[in-house]
């Protein structure tokens, strides 16, 4: 911008750069106070901003204000030293208001900084990062979450994400993150707020900016370079008066003595217009058309000159729009907020970074069926199963979306499709088939009130696994929560255990006591001491096995 002659846009940059923590905020510092130095205000700041820093300037250096022109001059001005007391006062004031953010910007470069020195890899590389760096990582992004300043966890985040873009746990933490935040309201963009300027800045930027001022405040020093002598002001009851600007005996006779060699050069110019017209009188017509077409050729290179000029700034400033646009175009991430955030992030991971990686589908398709969009997390799970056929967790929760969308079919498909696709011969998959058994028993049972389509899948499970005593309490907690009660589906079920050779005797006493206390409740009183009785002889049975239970149980109570 500098370059391009574009200061006003530099200053607004400035202003942005300085408030973010970076490792060169002191030399952003530096070369924001020479930009001030080095410029005049009206050249670097816009007019609105240029018009009320210096009615404020004039305020509290008690001048009087007068604006300025609205169209300024086209030419850079010229900063001559030492400058007149309004200038460097707006110099000074510009500066200080933005001493509290650069202080800011020192705290927090402080506190990051124990972070930083940590992250030895910021690019990205398909070498693993050691267990260190990810944990500094995953410490700093905690760190700027709990202050709670959204943008600068954002761009954090996004730099998290270029080393560690294979990481799929910092792409759900990122997605969690921008949720959480959309919920509370918090992504929403900051309202800028009018820069405050107190003593304590201005008397640090005078010491950063250096322009003695505060001996020139001492001096009293009312010295200005207005020429005016006075202007008309319209009161707050309507009426007009007259201001008038002290001015010194110096400056009247400088003005005088310059108004005097105006006039004498006016007077010298006439002279010298009146023989050149006696002159031109003489020549022919040759020589005047000679001298017109000299005089166009020179016009026409000059005029050549500014356009060259005028081509040149616009064709850098033409590349950097171009640049610009090809980095907003990677950066959209910045413009994108609430859902549409969340789900950018989602498919950057999934389809991007870690296609192959499942948890992180899942927890898309999680998210899809919370923002109301259903059917995006049915084919975001349909192309998953597809891809892992045996992965369990991503086939429960295609049944769980089918069960809340209130597709009780559908999902009873699902259940009995993969039960029939888990093979039954490897030892390593029979929990699995069971404990599938069991959620589709509850399913039928609570969901759909099928209580015999439940038992029936228990039973079969039952047949192929006799030595799980889940299912036999399963199956005692569904006739036991039958209305009415289901007396005999319970006894029969408690017997059945108690008749299992696959299980153990500490495994069939749990079902002895709830024999007993379940005859105490429902049961008749000959079936009651029945069951004492049987409690008593697995109590023999189990006597060194309840000795060592009883043994670990002292010591845990000890520690």
């Amino acid at each position: 911008e500098i370059e391009a002659g574009q200061l006003r846009y530099a200053t607004d940059l400035f202003r942005r750069v300085i408030g973010i923590p970076t490792k060169l905020y002191n030399k952003h510092w530096d070369n924001f106070i020479a930009h001030v130095r080095d410029h005049h205000p009206r050249d670097i700041l816009q007019y609105e901003d240029y018009e009320s820093l210096r009615k404020l300037t004039c305020r509290e250096l008690q001048l009087t204000y007068r604006p300025d022109p609205i169209i300024s001059s086209e030419h850079e001005r010229k900063v001559e030293l030492p400058e007149d007391k309004l200038k460097a006062g707006m110099k000074e004031r510009l500066v200080a208001s933005l001493v509290a953010s650069h202080e800011a910007t020192e705290a927090k470069v402080d506190e990051m900084y124990m972070f930083e020195e940590k992250l030895k890899r910021t690019y990205f590389h398909v070498k693993p990062l050691d267990h260190k760096q990810l944990k500094t990582w995953d410490l700093y992004l905690d760190y700027e979450i709990e202050k709670a300043d959204h943008e600068r966890i954002v761009v954090l985040f996004e730099r998290c994400l270029i080393p560690c873009a294979l990481y799929e746990q910092f792409w759900s933490k990122y997605a969690r993150y921008l949720e959480k935040a959309h919920k509370e309201k918090r992504d929403l963009p900051k309202e800028e707020t009018e820069e405050f300027i107190d003593k304590d800045g201005v008397r640090k930027a005078r010491s950063a900016f250096r322009t003695g001022l505060d001996k020139v405040d001492e001096m009293e020093d009312k010295r200005t370079t207005w020429t005016m002598r006075g202007w008309r002001e319209t009161l707050k009851d309507g009426t007009q008066v007259m201001r008038a600007e002290p001015i010194s005996q110096t400056d009247l006779d400088r003005e005088k003595q310059a108004a005097k060699e105006k006039e004498s050069k006016a007077k010298a110019k006439e002279v010298r217009t009146e023989e050149d017209k006696k002159e031109d009188e003489g020549f022919g017509e040759e020589e005047g058309d000679k001298m017109d077409t000299t005089e166009k050729g020179e016009k026409e290179k000059e005029a050549d000159g500014e356009e060259g000029e005028v081509d040149v700034k616009q064709k850098f400033t033409d590349d950097v729009d171009s640049e610009m646009k090809m980095v907003v175009n990677s950066s959209a991430w910045m413009e994108k907020r609430g859902w549409e955030a969340v789900r950018d992030v989602y498919k950057r991971a999934c389809i991007v970074h870690c296609p192959k990686r499942a948890v992180i589908r899942m927890k898309w398709a999680a998210f899809e069926e919370n923002v109301e969009n259903a059917e995006s997390a049915r084919e975001i799970l349909r192309e998953l199963v597809a891809k892992y056929p045996m992965l369990l967790e991503a086939r429960m929760q295609q049944i769980d979306l089918e069960r809340r969308q209130k597709n009780h079919d559908g999902a009873d498909k699902m259940y009995t499709k993969l039960m029939k696709q888990i093979p039954t011969k490897h030892e390593k998959y029979k929990n699995m088939k069971t404990w599938i058994a069991m959620k589709y028993a509850r399913f039928q049972f609570k969901v759909c009130h099928d209580v015999d389509k439940a038992l029936a899948a228990l039973r079969t499970a039952l047949k192929k696994e006799r030595g799980n005593p889940r299912l036999y309490s399963q199956i005692i907690d569904m006739c036991y929560q039958r209305s009415p009660i289901d007396v005999n589906g319970v006894t029969a079920a408690l017997e059945l255990a108690l008749m299992s050779k696959d299980l153990t005797n500490m495994e069939k006493l749990d079902f002895v006591r709830r024999k007993v206390e379940f005859m105490q409740e429902f049961g008749d009183v000959g079936r009651y001491r029945d069951a004492w009785d049987q409690l008593k002889a697995f109590r023999h049975l189990c006597s060194a096995d309840l000795k060592i239970e009883a043994k670990r149980r002292k010591e845990l109570e000890a520690e």
